[in-house]
């Protein structure tokens, strides 16, 4: 019986790992991690990432995204001003889309802690580029 719960445990293990690089490599995923870490530079506040990591359900992983998109004016300003990034480049390549925030959220909705954890760990390791946007 601890043989066949133990070989549960680990395959459990294979499938959130597998899903998390899955989700590592979404272009999506990659263009909200890239804006968070904008965010994280723009307005040094780590309470968003550190409530995605968290993230338990779908509402979570919402209320984070809702935080920084709120702010998303004065990034666009914040970054012309200290990184020279043109307001219409951020505007275009940066912010993410609706559609890119539907995708996530419906990711979210199958799995909050690894696609909170997946945005929080990108965001807090790349540095925030004026490319980013979606392809």
């Amino acid at each position: 019986m601890q043989e066949e719960s133990l070989f549960l445990n680990i395959l459990w293990e294979v499938i959130f790992l597998c899903k998390a690089i899955d989700l590592a490599l979404n272009d999506k995923i990659k263009v909200v991690a890239n804006f968070l870490a904008w965010y994280l530079e723009l307005e040094n506040d780590y309470g968003v990432i550190d409530k995605l990591s968290r993230a338990r359900n779908d509402k979570d992983v919402m209320d984070c995204l809702y935080v920084a998109l709120r702010v998303k004016d004065r990034l666009k300003r914040i970054a012309q001003e200290r990184r020279k990034v043109p307001e219409n480049v951020f505007e275009e390549k940066v912010i993410p889309r609706p559609t890119v925030i539907e995708e996530i959220l419906k990711y979210a909705s199958e799995c909050p802690q690894i696609v909170g954890g997946v945005l929080a760990i990108l965001a807090l390791s790349m540095r925030p580029y004026p490319a980013g946007g979606e392809k």
